[in-house]
């Protein structure tokens, strides 16, 4: 079938009793995409393999519930992308769907995907926190491979299937999960940190190692530089941490404030 036009979309319209549209691409220089639930009254249901493959310009993607399903590699190598929402009725991604999105930091992954295919989230340097749904049941090889930003995956699924280097050079990874459940014995199989789901996530300072790590929602906030407040006293912390070494003044919400070994 003949590729059709909309917007900056192309699309191709399918099946003989029941028809569907499949989007198959956009233009090349788009920055955002905002997919239809509906072309010309007919449901939008899948993207197709390859549709925004090195699209490197492309910053959001915005999709309806109406898709279903995603093809291989479709935001392969989209080095700009910062945002994507998936479809809350998603129930199939094809391998390599994130490959080498550099600028993706966090995803969740809707309830009703079955599984995460290989290399699905393959070289997103930048990526630190995932979540993945009781649905999934299986996370093939590689799917998050040289993400080695990743901080944070929660699997919220019990009885998951692994295949190999899943989580290849993640070496600050967390994997939090149900204590019992395959994901703890994968985390402990492969040296990898597991916290227990129902464990509140980290806020505030934390004594770990030599360092005193002030961390945002399980998170150190390595942007941040503040005074915290611990123990009942007031503390300089700078990228995240304590700077034991600050001496000196420092404004803080309008005030003038002097420090000495990183203290108030």
């Amino acid at each position: 079938a003949e590729d059709l036009t909309y917007d900056n979309l192309t699309y191709r319209i399918e099946g003989d009793e029941t028809k569907t549209v499949t989007i198959t691409g956009c233009d090349k220089n788009a920055i955002s995409i905002d997919i239809p639930a509906e072309i010309d009254g007919l449901p939008v249901t899948k993207i197709g393999t390859y549709a925004f493959q090195s699209h490197e310009n492309l910053v959001k993607a915005i999709f309806p519930s109406s898709i279903l399903t995603m093809g291989e590699r479709v935001f392969n190598g989209d080095k700009s992308l910062r945002t994507v929402t998936l479809p809350a009725n998603l129930k199939e991604m094809g391998t390599g769907t994130f490959s080498g999105c550099t600028s993706l930091k966090e995803i969740s992954i809707p309830e009703g995907v079955a599984s995460l295919k290989n290399a699905t989230f393959s070289g997103c340097t930048y990526l630190t926190t995932v979540s993945i749904p009781e649905s999934v049941t299986t996370i093939e090889d590689a799917a998050f491979f040289d993400c080695y930003s990743v901080k944070n995956v929660t699997i919220k699924g019990t009885d998951i299937t692994f295949g190999s280097n899943v989580f290849y050079n993640c070496s600050g990874l967390t994997l939090r999960g149900t204590v019992g459940s395959a994901v703890e014995t994968y985390a402990n199989e492969n040296g990898i940190a597991f916290r227990d789901i129902q464990e509140p996530p980290k806020n505030g300072l934390y004594q770990e190692g030599d360092s005193w790590n002030y961390y945002v929602d399980d998170e150190i906030a390595e942007d941040v530089t503040t005074l915290v407040a611990y123990n009942g006293d007031w503390w300089y912390v700078e990228d995240g941490r304590i700077n034991f070494n600050k001496w000196g003044l420092y404004e803080y919400n309008g005030s003038l404030w002097y420090i000495e070994n990183g203290k108030v």
